[in-house]
């Protein structure tokens, strides 16, 4: 009786090892195929925002890697580039677009303001 019941917990020992191993693979998977979704996301997201800035600086394309990232250091690195990022952190932006009677850029809020930038 006593070795059936060694055999019995043997077993279990050995489905429970199995189930755990079998997890494993299912969580190597899973945060493989996460980690694809962020990658794809981050490619998209600098692509289109790369793709923005160059569309607004064309001049930019002409740059260097090195004469690009001093343009971004000392120009949105800033105290004013940083104060510029808090407030739009700071705001819903539903939209953004050009005032027709100014030609200046403008965003419009969630809250319904429009404020020129």
């Amino acid at each position: 009786m006593v070795f059936i019941a060694r055999k019995v917990k043997l077993e279990k020992i050995e489905s429970v090892s199995k189930e755990i191993e079998a997890l494993k693979k299912e969580y190597s998977e899973m945060m493989k195929l996460y980690k694809q979704q962020e990658q794809k996301e981050r490619t998209r997201r600098l692509c289109s925002r790369g793709g923005y800035l160059e569309s607004r600086l064309p001049e930019t394309i002409a740059l260097t890697d090195n004469q690009y990232k001093v343009f971004l250091e000392s120009t949105l690195m800033r105290d004013k580039g940083r104060s510029i990022l808090d407030w739009v952190k700071s705001k819903d932006i539903v939209n953004i677009g050009i005032n027709p009677e100014t030609q200046n850029r403008q965003v419009t809020l969630g809250n319904g303001e429009i404020h020129d930038i």
